[in-house]
């Protein structure tokens, strides 16, 4: 999915749209719907039953990959999205502390 969701073709540009306008979605409404990613995540795979949430997923494409079309694009780069590029992070989660980047821009451990 991941290789997909950047060809430059129709299966590519319309997996963007779909799968990628969810993923930019849910970047967007952090602390709006829960305080943190780990709760969307959380609740994305318990409703839906997803294997990952979407921050999960996006830590797999690769945040700056995602960051990098979106500024090609000229557009406004969701608040998780820019949360990350400003603190400097490479990813959403840690897994090397057990932590996950909170809207501020710090990181924080999972409970």
């Amino acid at each position: 999915l991941g290789e997909i969701l950047f060809q430059d073709s129709l299966l590519g540009q319309l997996a963007w749209e779909i799968f990628g306008g969810t993923l930019l979605y849910a970047a967007d409404l952090v602390p709006e719907i829960a305080d943190d990613i780990v709760n969307v995540d959380n609740a994305i795979k318990w409703g839906f039953n997803w294997v990952y949430g979407p921050f999960e997923m996006l830590d797999y494409l690769g945040p700056e990959r995602v960051i990098g079309r979106l500024e090609s694009e000229n557009v406004p780069l969701p608040r998780m999205l820019l949360a990350l590029k400003e603190s400097g992070g490479r990813y959403f989660y840690d897994h090397s502390t057990s932590s996950y980047l909170g809207a501020d821009g710090r990181y924080a451990p999972i409970q």
